[in-house]
């Protein structure tokens, strides 16, 4: 009975350096898959914070849109929503068609909505002409 275990056996496993090395390597790449985690997550936020302030700016000018054109929130100057959504600031600025450049066509007001988000990093600036009609 031979106890010397045969070359075949013996060559067969792992040393602890390659297991060590293997083990470096792996965590190396999980560490840069958990980065990009992080910026995606980022990414996603700032993203949804934009399309909210998108969304309120357009809800804001199709509100104004529908307005008579003699409307008060139709006269000319800055205004400011009295009830903003949490967070938000929403401000519009009316300017009368010829007012704003000679060439525009007359009985128009320029119509510019402005969102500032406490999570925006910038400000959300819509703007549209309405016609009277």
């Amino acid at each position: 009975m031979n106890l010397r275990p045969s070359k075949s056996n013996m060559a067969s496993g792992f040393t602890l350096i390659e297991i060590l090395i293997a083990i470096s390597i792996l965590s190396i790449g999980l560490l840069a898959v958990a980065s990009m985690q992080v910026s995606a997550i980022r990414g996603n936020s700032h993203a949804r914070h934009v399309t909210e302030g998108v969304t309120l700016a357009q809800d804001k000018l199709e509100e104004l849109l529908y307005l008579s054109y003699t409307h008060a929130d139709l006269s000319a100057g800055h205004h400011t929503d009295l009830y903003p959504p949490e967070n938000h600031a929403i401000t519009w600025d009316i300017t009368d068609g010829p007012n704003i450049n000679p060439n525009v066509i007359a009985n128009t007001k320029l119509l510019k909505v402005t969102v500032h988000g406490e999570n925006l990093k910038k400000e959300i600036v819509l703007t549209c002409l309405k016609p009277k009609r």
